[in-house]
Parts: structure tokens; sequence; C-alpha cells
């Protein structure tokens, strides 16, 4: 089974092949202009079920890629929708090389500029599922 940072490392090469990307990190960060495209690939908080003694915890742990781009459509609505676009085919392809357990989609989340020349930030998350045994 792939570990959390197995899946972060895999995420951040597969969105760093999308056409004209410049900058990714493996952290939650915002970027400055020149850095754009970018993509900020990071975990959030794992949820499991209770914890019992020697016996198997279901856990879910959300991966998000958070994708900031500089608006350039006269309709940025339809931009964030090519972005999303963009970041799923990036991810979904193949068995994400030595990753072993697919993600899945779980949702996104749109920010839209409020003027023109703005940035579109397109928040996707992917959940982690696996078993864990504790103790026993």
């Amino acid at each position: 089974m792939s570990t959390i940072n197995d899946k972060l490392d895999t995420l951040k090469s597969r969105v760093s092949a999308i056409t004209d990307m410049k900058t990714v990190v493996k952290r939650r960060r915002t970027f400055q202009a020149s850095e754009l495209p970018a993509c900020a690939v990071y975990r959030g908080p794992s949820t499991s079920d209770d914890v019992v003694e020697g016996q198997a915890t279901y856990v879910s742990v959300p991966l998000f890629v958070d994708y900031h781009k500089a608006a350039e459509d006269a309709d940025p609505a339809a931009q964030a929708e090519t972005m999303i676009d963009e970041i799923v085919a990036a991810v979904e392809v193949d068995t994400y090389g030595t990753c072993t357990d697919p993600l899945q989609f779980f949702t996104d989340d749109v920010t839209l500029p409020d003027d023109a020349g703005g940035v579109i930030v397109v928040q996707i998350a992917f959940e982690m599922e696996f078993v864990r045994s504790y103790g026993g």
C-alpha cells in the first residue's frame, strides 16, 4: 500500500505535467503573479472509525490540489471548468505510478475573480481510503 506522502508526490508529478504549469509545491500557500499558473498539493485532516485496539479501522484522508491561474477568458466560469478538467485528466491517468490504491474524486470548489485580470482558484479534493490496524 502506498503512503500518503507517495500520493502527494504522485499528485505533484502529475499536475506538473499540465501545459504551461510554472510552479507546483507540496504544501498549501498563495502564489505571486509571476508564479502563475501554479498548483499547491497537500493533505487535509483524516477521519476514521472509532479506534479499537486489535481491530481494523477505516481511514479517509482528503488530498487537495489548489490550481491558481490568471483569468484570461471573457468567461472565468468556463475557464474554471477547463482548469478542473485539466487537473482531473492529469491525476486520473493509469495507476498513479508507484501508488497501487486509487484516489477517488471527492469535490471541487471554484473562486472566481471579482474583477477582470484577477486570479481563478480551483480547489479539487481527492479522497484516499485505507484500513489501518492498531495493536493486537
